[in-house]
């Protein structure tokens, strides 16, 4: 074989694949010996079960760390489109003009627990129910009409 032959694809193929696996058992094999090291040093300070219970739990922190940042990276881009961006903006605007009214501003003001108390049955009713969804909708156009 001279220097200025190629290999073929099938083979760098075979050549990447077998390095990705490498790494991949040492990266394992290295994330064990990481999780008996902070084992063994927590072991020091603390009982040994809650020296395993808090390794397992960094170990879980650590996976859920990892996972999230994974679909932070894989998160498809949203379509962009002229109408729908432009919809919630001013559904927005014609709520807030809504929520001018001082007598409602005034009532949250006084009794925010039933304030909050009541936004929250709302949005489990909505979210559960189509027909109080579109009830919801349709009287909230009518709002956004009349203010």
């Amino acid at each position: 074989m001279t220097a200025h032959t190629r290999m073929s694809w099938r083979s760098r193929l075979q050549y990447s694949t077998i390095a990705v696996m490498l790494t991949l058992i040492t990266g394992f094999l290295a994330l064990v010996f990481v999780g008996v090291a902070v084992y063994l040093a927590l072991a020091e300070h603390f009982p040994s079960s809650l020296a395993a219970l808090i390794t397992a739990g960094s170990y879980l922190a650590l996976g859920l760390l990892v996972t999230g940042v994974a679909i932070l990276i894989n998160k498809p881009p949203r379509p962009a489109s002229g109408n729908t961006a432009e919809r919630p903006s001013d559904e927005v605007e014609a709520l807030s003009r809504c929520l001018e009214n001082p007598a409602l501003a005034d009532y949250i003001k006084k009794h925010p627990g039933r304030s909050i108390a009541t936004t929250l049955i709302a949005g489990v009713l909505v979210g559960y129910s189509d027909e109080a969804r579109a009830l919801l909708k349709s009287f909230s156009q009518s709002q956004s009409d009349d203010c």
